[in-house]
């Protein structure tokens, strides 16, 4: 391995890059939604765009830029990647991510819903009134009811972790996945990572979660295969390395992760790929897969990914997921609303509103990475190295 590029303090460093793209994803997914419904939900929402050119992207390779449920797919394979990584590096790490893996998790978690109640009480955002000028269902729903400080309190600490709650933060809804995929990941590794033909055993789990309609877990297996690759077999890994064959797979996978989530495609370009109703999470993490397997196989992708911005976009990643939604639903949609009242231009009134908000997210994001989740991160681990080693 390459330790310029790949890992520093036990950390790949191009896996953090990527992260950072796909939280970037994931905010912009919700802008478009807030935004531009149609880009998501096609024709039965309204087009804000000229010749309905949103309506198209619905339908099209070039929503990569907006594919909120294929960079979370991405997300999950990383984890179960990086924690089966831990563990054929350290079995004591593993313990350790493990036992305080709810903390770190709850704590920040926390913290956002605590700010997210407090706006909502002082009526600071303004999604309700934005979506009867967008049109977006999503937007209007999204803080649709009454908060109550004990009900916030139990969907928190409760909700969120073991139902997949995302009442009061509406992208908590994959938290739970990534919390028990987390632990099953610990647990197929620690379990058959060093049997003979555990491939067998990946396959029969992937079948069964299959089965069980409990699709997203597979990516957390697909996870534990590269990490398998990547660690026990790397002569499969070098007969597959290659700018030519990365870029296949980077471009096949970008291609099926862009697969329509919100409608059912009627178009050349992905019409002939429909397979039923589970067809958008088969391919988004069929193409998560490839394009993570791609990033792994070549040098000159990870040494873009270990970029100064990249790994400091990677370092964010996990506040921007959790912060996004209260500026996109309180500045955003405040500045939206007040420009196209005063202009009745809409995007005019978007860009106005999108371009301080990104500032103001990575700039929050950056304070609460600083003041709670890097406070947190060393305080649990204080603890836990106090109480358990």
């Amino acid at each position: 391995m390459m330790v310029s590029n790949k890992q520093q303090s036990g950390r790949i460093k191009y896996i953090d890059g990527l992260r950072g793209i796909c939280a970037l994803i994931v905010v912009m997914s919700h802008f478009m939604v807030a935004f531009f419904p149609s880009s998501y939900w096609g024709a039965s929402l309204p087009s804000h765009t000229l010749y309905n050119l949103d309506t198209y992207l619905a339908q099209s390779p070039l929503s990569l830029f907006y594919a909120g449920n294929y960079a979370v797919c991405i997300f999950f394979i990383i984890s179960g990647f990086v924690l089966s990584k831990n563990y054929y590096a350290n079995n004591q790490k593993i313990n350790k991510l493990a036992t305080t893996r709810y903390l770190r998790l709850c704590i920040p978690i926390l913290f956002s819903t605590l700010i997210i109640f407090i706006f909502m009480k002082f009526s600071i955002f303004k999604s309700i009134q934005a979506s009867n000028i967008t049109g977006s269902i999503w937007l209007q729903n999204l803080y649709n009811f009454n908060p109550n400080f004990g009900d916030m309190l139990k969907v928190t600490l409760f909700d969120v972790f073991f139902l997949g709650s995302g009442k009061y933060n509406t992208v908590l809804w994959m938290m739970s996945i990534l919390f028990y995929g987390s632990f099953l990941t610990i647990f197929i590794t620690m379990l058959w990572s060093n049997i003979k033909n555990r491939h067998i055993i990946y396959l029969i789990l992937g079948i069964i979660f299959f089965k069980l309609n409990k699709i997203y877990y597979i990516s957390f297996i697909l996870g534990i295969v590269l990490s398998d690759l990547d660690t026990n077999h790397k002569n499969i890994i070098n007969k597959i390395t290659g700018n030519l064959y990365c870029m296949f797979m980077i471009i096949l996978g970008i291609y099926l992760g862009c697969y329509p989530t919100g409608i059912t495609p009627t178009n050349t370009f992905y019409s002939w790929l429909n397979i039923g109703e589970q067809s958008y999470l088969i391919y988004h993490i069929l193409g998560a897969f490839m394009v993570v397997l791609g990033v792994i196989c070549c040098k000159k992708i990870q040494i873009i990914l270990s970029k100064t911005i990249f790994q400091y976009l990677g370092k964010l990643s996990f506040s921007i997921f959790l912060v996004h939604i209260i500026i996109l639903s309180s500045f955003s949609c405040n500045i939206f609303i007040k420009v196209w009242n005063l202009t009745q231009r809409y995007q005019f009134s978007f860009i106005i509103s999108f371009i301080p908000s990104i500032i103001i997210i990575i700039g929050f994001s950056h304070l609460f990475y600083k003041l709670i989740e890097q406070n947190l991160n060393k305080m649990v681990s204080k603890t836990y190295d106090k109480f358990f080693l």
